[in-house]
């Protein structure tokens, strides 16, 4: 009688090698939710200087329809436009800044960075 209530109240072992899947399991959801949240925290970042990239634009844009001879200005504005994947805006930034000053010593090294 009392060997029965034992093996009714016993408990079912459950296999270790199941309980190791789910332990990685467990550790695996650990992980991806820590890689998931640092990928949401790099696409944050990667937008805010994005936003703050198209700001300085604006600001270069309104500076040179203000005064279009600033070549210096012009080279800003093609660096930012490369910046953000804008190459054609770049090249007329840049080509700009060429008309107003062809001689200028810097702007072969400078039409090479753009180019790459």
């Amino acid at each position: 009688m009392v060997q029965k209530e034992k093996e009714r109240f016993k408990v079912n072992k459950v296999p270790k090698s199941i309980l190791v899947g789910f332990l990685f399991f467990l550790i695996s959801l650990v992980f991806l939710d820590n890689y998931n949240h640092r990928l949401k925290a790099r696409v944050l970042g990667i937008n805010i200087q994005l936003q703050a990239d198209q700001k300085r634009i604006f600001e270069w844009e309104q500076l040179l329809a203000e005064k279009p001879d600033y070549r210096d200005g012009w080279l800003q504005l093609s660096s930012l436009y490369a910046k953000v994947g804008n190459v054609k805006k770049s090249k007329e930034a840049f080509n700009n800044a060429k008309k107003i000053d062809p001689n200028f010593e810097e702007l072969p090294s400078l039409e090479k960075l753009l180019e790459e």
